[in-house]
């Protein structure tokens, strides 16, 4: 069972890391979009 549970491990932090990594690369293509565009709301004001 400690082995089956060692090996599993790696599996569980290759999903963190990848789901963290998808999550930022969102947030920055966000970012840069709304850098790029001219913001509507903000003409309003």
């Amino acid at each position: 069972m400690t082995a089956n549970r060692q090996k599993l491990m790696p599996l569980w932090l290759i999903w963190i890391i990848a789901a963290i990594t998808v999550v930022s690369f969102s947030a920055m293509q966000v970012a840069l979009d709304a850098e790029s565009a001219p913001p509507r709301h903000v003409r309003t004001a």
